[in-house]
């Protein structure tokens, strides 16, 4: 068989690699550091007290301090943070995509390897250290962002919008469904004592979890995280589609490349920022209000409101801290200001496992038992000490090493071999 001359042979495809410091954007690393304060701030509550205390009715801490905390991390962060990392998984796919087309290797193959370990990560979280993890849900939904990846810009944003739009959907059926059965004297009867019911185990549930957690054995407390773990993965399927909808968002801004040409849309953000703000504190004021008007645990119309409420205050302000922080980063001074949050954001995965093993060790019988003691007020206090200790110790650790540690070894088993982890002064 004839063969090119040597002078003429196509190049090999070069090899995909890690990305390094001069690859990187700045302001999504600048972005995950601040996402990462803002899900601890959300997670701070489930470190010490279950997640269906909200559903449930019952205040473990009805001071009007504590009541305001709580009020404004559901108005402020819960929801949002979550969409934001969400987007910059996104973008994150996107660039990844292009690094690997540009080199001319297959990108499904080494992507899917990528979040097959993102899944074990998330795995041994959820089950061993923590139930709230949220590692297991993206990973599942990353792989369906792979059936994404050829389509076009126009078939992402309506997917986008028929994504946003289900939760709504699925809750307005469910609703409809009670409210014809409340046409029916007997159907109507079952139906309230179901959720007098659901209440009951409620309050069940919260005393279990409040006992197990503060004093109960290593089994024990096993059993409780998986039962609360599989409660999670219940409800999945209300809050999967916005994932689902913000990696496709990510996605096509990634493919765009709109965070390397933020400067040509300058103008148009600024005009943006003050509507998002307006909405999303209106909507979220909204869900705020529905919340302490709804019996616990029920279904109503009112509820389809609360769930469009919600999802319209992320998605606002989502793109209200964005675009912010992008505005803010333009003045020198700021952007000196907000450089710091850039080391935690490449050590995004490092330090929110760190913040599993902190806080289940202070909430946790085997640790200090504070399980069911740290209010809201207290539990902001806890975040705003954590955040400013992973500041400094982010910037420390990167000024030895490329990658965290948790960063050096999902690169590592992504890539089949151990990457360079010391830095070469």
């Amino acid at each position: 068989m004839e063969t090119l001359p040597e002078a003429v042979q196509p190049p090999a495809p070069a090899p995909l690699r890690p990305v390094t410091s001069g690859d990187r954007v700045e302001l999504l690393d600048v972005l995950r550091g601040f996402a990462i304060f803002g899900i601890l701030l959300v997670n701070m509550r489930m470190f010490f007290a279950p997640l269906y205390l909200d559903l449930s009715g019952t205040h473990w801490w009805p001071g009007p301090i504590d009541r305001a905390v709580h009020g404004a991390i559901v108005l402020l962060a819960q929801g949002k943070f979550y969409s934001l990392f969400s987007l910059l998984f996104g973008v994150g796919a996107a660039i990844q995509l292009q690094r690997a087309t540009e080199r001319g290797r297959p990108f499904a193959r080494f992507f899917a390897r990528r979040l097959g370990l993102l899944l074990l990560i998330g795995l041994i979280h959820a089950v061993g250290i923590w139930f709230g993890d949220i590692l297991v849900m993206y990973a599942l939904i990353g792989f369906v962002l792979l059936a994404f990846r050829n389509r076009s810009n126009r078939t992402l944003a309506v997917w986008t919008v028929i994504l946003l739009c289900l939760p709504v959907l699925i809750i307005g059926g469910f609703t409809g469904l009670i409210e014809i059965g409340r046409m029916f004297p007997e159907s109507a009867a079952e139906i309230e004592q179901s959720f007098v019911e659901s209440a009951a185990a409620a309050a069940e549930a919260l005393t279990r979890a409040r006992e197990t957690y503060a004093s109960g054995s290593h089994g024990e407390i096993l059993t409780e995280r998986l039962s609360q773990l599989g409660t999670i993965y219940s409800f999945s399927w209300i809050f999967s589609p916005n994932i689902l909808a913000m990696f496709l968002i990510g996605f096509n801004l990634g493919r765009r490349r709109t965070f390397d040409r933020l400067d040509e849309h300058a103008a148009t953000i600024r005009r943006a920022l003050p509507l998002l703000l307006i909405v999303g504190l209106a909507t979220g004021a909204a869900v705020l209000a529905i919340m302490n008007t709804l019996p616990p645990m029920t279904l109503a119309p009112l509820t389809i409101v609360q769930t469009l409420a919600t999802s319209v205050s992320a998605l606002c302000l989502c793109f209200f801290y964005v675009g912010s922080i992008a505005l803010l980063r333009r003045g020198e001074a700021w952007r000196r200001r907000l450089q710091p949050l850039a080391a935690v954001g490449r050590m995004a995965l490092t330090n929110y496992l760190m913040h599993s093993l902190v806080f289940t060790t202070l909430a946790n019988s085997y640790g200090f038992g504070l399980y069911g003691r740290i209010s809201p007020s207290v539990g902001l206090g806890m975040t705003v000490a954590m955040y400013l200790i992973q500041i400094p110790l982010s910037a420390w650790w990167l000024s030895r090493f490329r990658y965290g540690p948790a960063e050096w070894l999902w690169r590592s088993l992504t890539y089949g071999a151990p990457q360079p982890m010391r830095l070469l002064h």
